[in-house]
């Protein structure tokens, strides 16, 4: 695949994931499941979708069932991508819609700090995060 086509494909929705299967949980013990590709992966593109937020009126966007669901999920976002050891490019958000409801918010207190091992990340693309980064909760 030529590179420039990457963000046309990126942003066709076929990458569209629920944050409950992107963070894949074993129910017996809380734990992330392990990917068979956690060592090889070396491209990853995706809008995570259904990342709670503290309180919202905009339609589209989860709102936290309980105070600190916020970070809890942020952190198992960040665990399950500090497992891609390989990772060198990361492409998150959504390109078009511009929506919070796709947005992870990337600070230390989410558990941004957990990507400290991704050595070989060279390309870290947060198109659409609408002004929430480093932020806080809007």
């Amino acid at each position: 695949m030529i590179y420039a086509d990457l963000y046309s494909v990126w942003a066709s929705g076929s990458s569209l994931i629920d944050v409950k299967f992107f963070i894949d949980l074993d129910p017996a013990t809380g734990l992330l499941k392990p990917w068979a590709c956690e060592g090889s992966l070396k491209l990853l593109m995706l809008k995570i979708v259904g990342i709670p937020r503290p309180t919202t009126a905009e339609h589209g966007i989860l709102e936290e069932t309980y105070p600190g669901e916020r970070l809890r999920v942020h952190g198992a976002i960040y665990d399950r991508l500090a497992r891609l050891t390989n990772l060198e490019t990361l492409l998150l958000g959504d390109h078009y819609r511009m929506s919070p409801a796709v947005c992870l918010e990337m600070s230390l207190e989410s558990g941004l700090d957990r990507l400290a091992g991704l050595k070989k990340l060279r390309e870290l693309n947060v198109f659409g995060f609408n002004g929430w980064l480093n932020s806080g909760p809007a």
